[in-house]
């Protein structure tokens, strides 16, 4: 005996708001008691287009949302969202990475001054080149 046919209702708007969230298709079908490849083919059917496009879309365009409310945040255009939230979803969602700067170590600016007091008062300043940093250590 074969299970019967029945047709699931699908909220396509519901279905946006889930891909622009970053929901995997699989999770979605999930959501309205269907399997992937249901909701693959009605897609198709009722849109004329395949999903996969349509998906990639949607979640660029969270990406978008993601990205503009970090910097509306940055800025203090806006109290909403948390914080711990926006840089977690930045780095798991956008790639963001902090930029480690481990072996940088400033180097210092020599400067050559001359004082003139010929009635004029006038100072004299110049740049000296610096030689290349030791690398090797002496022990």
């Amino acid at each position: 005996m074969t299970a019967p046919n029945i047709k699931i209702e699908i909220d396509w708007k519901k279905v946006d708001e889930f891909l622009i969230s970053g929901s995997p298709i699989t999770e979605i079908a999930g959501y309205f008691g269907a399997c992937r490849k249901t909701l693959y083919n009605r897609f198709e059917k009722e849109f004329g287009y395949s999903l996969s496009t349509h998906s990639k879309q949607k979640r660029q365009k969270g990406e978008t949302i993601l990205r503009a409310h970090q910097y509306a945040k940055a800025l203090g255009l806006t109290e909403k969202g948390d914080n711990t939230l926006l840089i977690w979803l930045g780095k798991t969602r956008l790639k963001q990475t902090e930029i480690k700067q481990e072996n940088i170590k400033p180097q210092p600016i020599v400067f050559e001054v001359n004082y003139k007091n010929d009635n004029n008062n006038s100072i004299e300043v110049s740049p000296q080149e610096l030689s290349a940093p030791d690398t090797q250590s002496t022990q």
